[in-house]
């Protein structure tokens, strides 16, 4: 009963394209995230280790989002337990929400990150590593679509929280 909870009240804190007021976020949503057209496999959703156990609207979503940020390029990536190895060239970071990482060692993980970086989250509740990475003064945006978070420090943005219906 628990899960159905939680995606009635992800739906109600939900909105579209037109609930965005960030540039970066709309054509995110808008070219990726809702963008119905099924694109390729691109190859960086091949070494996602949940990427096959998601409902196909999220992986439709997730893959339109690669190929958004990344083009059809391959972004450096750091998967959970790497993250300590992680230089600043890195592209995009995968955490599960049940990774050993603590809420208290997102400090340390974003001194390693660029300004643009994505941390990619598979998630399926409010985690506690969710929740620590949308309250951290570092992270400037979050994009919440339930079964899926990213997150970016984007110094240039002003902190926002995104919760976004697919």
């Amino acid at each position: 009963m628990k899960p159905v909870i939680t995606y009635f009240k992800y739906l109600l804190r939900s909105t579209n394209e037109h609930g965005v007021h960030s540039p970066f976020v709309y054509d995110l949503v808008t070219k990726a995230l809702r963008h119905k057209d099924k694109m390729p496999k691109h190859p960086t959703a091949k070494e996602l280790p949940f990427f096959d156990s998601l409902p196909g609207k999220y992986q439709r979503a997730l893959n339109n989002s690669l190929h958004h940020l990344f083009g059809a390029e391959a972004p450096v990536i750091a998967l959970g337990s790497f993250v300590n190895t992680l230089t600043s060239g890195a592209s995009l970071v995968f955490l599960e929400s049940q990774d050993q990482l603590e809420p208290t060692a997102i400090a340390p993980l974003l001194e390693r990150l660029g300004n643009e970086t994505v941390i990619l989250l598979n998630k399926t509740s409010d985690t506690p590593l969710w929740r620590a990475l949308t309250q951290h003064p570092e992270i400037h945006l979050t994009v919440d679509c339930h079964r899926i978070g990213m997150a970016w420090k984007r110094a240039q943005q002003a902190k926002e929280n995104f919760t976004i219906r697919l």
